[in-house]
C-alpha cells in the first residue's frame, strides 16, 4: 500500500520569500515601462536615435528605453521602423502597437 500523501502548506517563511521575491521583481521594474489603467497595456518611454547602421537596443535606464533605428528620420520612416522593430523584440504583431 502507497504511503498516505498528505500536502503540506508552505511554511510562513516560504510565503514571505515568495512575496519578497514578488516585490522585489515589481521595484526592479525601470520607470520608463508603466501598466496603464487597462491593466492589459503598458506604456513605454523609448530614446530614439534614427539613421543608425543597424537597429539595436542601446540601452534601458529609468528615464527610457533607447533604441537606434536603421532608418532616416524622414516622412515617417524612422517611426514605421521602430514599430516594427518593437514588434520584433516582443514578439508580437506592430498592429498591436501604438
Amino acid at each position: 500500500m502507497p504511503p498516505n500523501r498528505r500536502r503540506s502548506s508552505p511554511s510562513p517563511s516560504a510565503a514571505a520569500a515568495s512575496s519578497n521575491s514578488s516585490a522585489r521583481l515589481a521595484t526592479s521594474i525601470p520607470a520608463c515601462i508603466r501598466l496603464l489603467p487597462d491593466s492589459s497595456s503598458i506604456a513605454i518611454t523609448l530614446r530614439v536615435k534614427p539613421g543608425s547602421k543597424i537597429a539595436a537596443v542601446t540601452e534601458l535606464g529609468e528615464d527610457g528605453v533607447g533604441i537606434q533605428i536603421d532608418a532616416p528620420a524622414r516622412d515617417g520612416e524612422a517611426n514605421a521602423a521602430v514599430l516594427d522593430f518593437m514588434a520584433e523584440v516582443s514578439d508580437s504583431s506592430s498592429n498591436k502597437l501604438t
